[in-house]
């Protein structure tokens, strides 16, 4: 039986361990520059009355948050420079994974530059030849 428990205890430190590592070096691991175009940004509140925001995008839908693994607290300013339908050059990090202790999306860490969406100008027909 003591052999057991010892079992059990030792395994439960080695995936305490782990998952305290992933938490830890998650932002060394998962940071990535992407090119997102947003569709929608909805500001949400925490249970502890904290704010952050879900970027939707065509792809996949972002958070927005402050996050001390992730080495971010800057949630408010980022939403300043984020407008809809606006295509953005990004930084995020994070698994993406559904799990505790894990953020359900993406962290938008970093806004890199906004990228200018192409639209054609109107021409008359008589400009066409």
């Amino acid at each position: 039986m003591k052999d057991l428990f010892k079992l059990v205890a030792g395994l439960s430190v080695v995936i305490i361990v782990i998952i305290f590592g992933a938490l830890y070096f998650e932002s060394f691991v998962t940071t990535e520059t992407l090119i997102i175009q947003i569709n929608k940004i909805e500001e949400k509140t925490n249970p502890e009355g904290e704010s952050y925001y879900l970027i939707h995008t065509p792809d996949e839908v972002f958070e927005n948050r402050n996050n001390y693994f992730h080495q971010k607290e800057n949630a408010v300013e980022l939403a300043e420079q984020l407008k809809d339908k606006r295509k953005y050059e990004v930084e995020v990090v994070g698994f993406g994974l559904d799990l505790p202790l894990f953020m359900e999306h993406r962290n938008i860490v970093n806004v890199i530059r906004e990228i200018e969406i192409y639209t054609p100008k109107p021409r008359r027909l008589s400009e066409i030849d």
